[in-house]
């Protein structure tokens, strides 16, 4: 009988914290720092964080130009674009 009354709290409490979860994050759209729709949403340069070289979401990207990273964005060779390709930004050969 305890034991029953036991589970039975364990699966409300863990119900009401599956929806407090659910409905916090309705409504906020989240983008991942390599999310994209199209290749516009996608830029390399500095991570506004880490200030490390990185491609991936525009909004985590330093928008400062004098912050790029030439040879990481765009290879040695100039050969690489960041494109969106399944909904992911991406380092791609041209």
């Amino acid at each position: 009988m305890r034991k029953n009354l036991i589970i039975g709290i364990m699966a409300i409490v863990s119900l009401v914290v599956i929806f407090a979860v659910y409905f916090s994050f309705s409504g906020e759209e989240l983008i991942s720092e390599k999310s994209c729709d199209r290749d516009a949403d996608c830029e390399c340069g500095v991570h506004v964080e880490t200030r490390e070289c990185f491609y991936g979401n525009k909004d985590y990207v330093d928008s400062n130009p004098a912050k790029a990273c030439p040879d990481f964005c765009a290879g040695i060779d100039g050969s690489f674009e960041i494109r969106c390709v399944e909904n992911l930004c991406r380092q791609v050969s041209e």
